[in-house]
């Protein structure tokens, strides 16, 4: 997409033919490139180059277009005098018109995603035989559902709508799609506040919806485009090249999760009000599946330490597991001992076992699979024995202490082996946070249950030598 126009430093000089600048915006992927047939400034060398909070643009079209957060991508200039200067932008607001940004009163903001409705359970439509059985009709039985959300002052909903072709009578092919829209309404915006409240207010909100969404999927969800209303008009489309880090939209029947719209709006705002706590988690999380996947088969040991640091923080510090055997006798010795030291032995003592009495991290890969079969109906325990369980987690453990403490090398696992355990650990992390987030228990077991990732890595990684 491309728009040309004029451009400037701010809205006062737009219209002024000696503070304005001819170029062409360019719109593509997730790259926002303003390309000007001279410069808005001098530039005697690179280090001259500036960052622009604000650029301001009028199109042939008639649209007005503010670009947030420029910076100078390259600057030439070509005897007998004519230059030219590049910029990349992180987001362009791109109004219909000149009035609705100068008389901007903004009180809806609204973003589709593809495949949403891959999510929900199609409890809308029925499918009905004709009473000769020669043909069938689709009957929706359920009036339009939505899902409201808040997320401290500001209130959500997210809507279905269905496009058919019913009444196409010629095909004999019946189609039904869905749009799912997300919707961040009642609102009271204008433009002196507009760029601070999308910076930090919805693109904090719409990464935490997305987010939830990307776990339920096991993939990164597609941003078809986000939309401005005034009085139920739409007044502007947003394009930010931060939103574009996206897979393709295929889907794999066992790693979606399937839920109701009450399974959803269950789990979805308990997720919300958890976010604070679990995001770190849950970044991880996301950056798994993006970029771990391609790096576990390049680094395989960074990758297992990266989710053995993950599960640790995980029990110790989210789920904050319960103390053993062992942390009780730990205490019992360090307070005989201290009973033999003065106030400032005890400080330095203190400070230097500070992290030393913590759950260990075996135990921690113990309850990981107990937590795992606890909610998934035994699905570790059928696939290994208690044997072969005990032997595994001593070489998981033995592993993470030797690349991270250098200790002894013996019973750890291979570099091929860390790819098959860094899969598992993170398919079961993802299950533990959706757990958590009161994601729908039968659903949750029946997943796990037939889930075949975890018995082809499994597998995998027992017969690995």
């Amino acid at each position: 997409m491309e728009y040309i126009g004029m451009w400037s430093l701010s809205r006062e000089n737009l219209f002024d033919n000696e503070k304005d600048i001819p170029g062409t915006l360019s719109i593509e992927n997730k790259k926002i490139i303003l390309k000007l047939n001279g410069s808005f400034e001098e530039f005697t060398n690179t280090s001259d180059f500036k960052e622009y909070p604000e650029l301001y643009g009028f199109t042939k079209e008639g649209h007005f277009i503010l670009l947030t957060r420029c910076s100078v991508k390259n600057f030439r200039f070509s005897a007998p005098g004519y230059e030219t200067s590049s910029y990349t932008c992180e987001t362009c607001f791109d109004f219909n018109n000149i009035d609705y940004y100068d008389k901007l009163t903004l009180n809806k903001i609204s973003f589709e995603l593809n495949a949403l409705e891959n999510y929900f359970i199609n409890d809308t439509f029925k499918c009905e035989q004709s009473e000769d059985q020669q043909s069938y009709s689709f009957i929706c039985y359920s009036e339009p559902k939505q899902i409201e959300f808040r997320i401290d002052d500001r209130k959500y909903e997210i809507s279905r709508s269905w496009v058919t072709n019913e009444n196409n009578k010629d095909n004999n092919i019946f189609t039904c799609r869905s749009r799912i829209l997300i919707n961040l309404i009642d609102l009271n915006i204008y433009k002196d506040n507009l760029t601070d409240f999308y910076y930090n207010k919805f693109l904090h909100d719409y990464n935490m919806v997305i987010k939830y969404f990307n776990l339920l999927l096991n993939k990164f969800v597609l941003l078809k485009k986000i939309q401005m209303f005034s009085n139920k008009k739409v007044i502007a489309n947003v394009y930010d090249i931060r939103l574009n880090d996206t897979l393709d939209n295929k889907i794999s029947p066992i790693d979606k999760i399937y839920l109701s719209y009450k399974d959803v709006e269950i789990s979805l705002k308990d997720y919300v009000i958890k976010y604070e706590k679990y995001k770190n988690i849950v970044k991880s999380a996301m950056e798994y599946i993006f970029k771990f996947k391609q790096e576990k088969t390049l680094s395989p040991i960074t990758s297992f330490i990266n989710v053995c640091g993950v599960l640790e923080d995980y029990y110790r510090n989210i789920i904050e597991m319960e103390r053993t055997p062992e942390n009780d006798k730990f205490d019992e010795m360090l307070k005989s001992i201290n009973l033999k030291l003065n106030n400032s032995e005890q400080e330095w003592l203190a400070k230097k076992l500070r992290y030393n009495n913590q759950i260990s991290f075996r135990n921690i890969i113990k309850k990981l699979f107990k937590d795992i079969d606890k909610i998934g109906d035994n699905k570790i325990s059928l696939l290994i024995n208690s044997r072969n369980k005990s032997k595994l987690i001593d070489k998981i453990y033995n592993s993470r202490n030797w690349h991270t403490h250098y200790g002894d090398n013996i019973k750890t696992l291979n570099e091929l082996q860390l790819v098959y355990v860094t899969e598992i650990i993170w398919i079961c992390i993802r299950y533990l946070l959706l757990r958590d987030f009161k994601v729908n228990e039968i659903s949750l077991k029946n997943y796990i249950k037939r889930d075949d990732n975890i018995s082809f890595w499994l597998h995998k990684l027992l017969n690995e030598h």
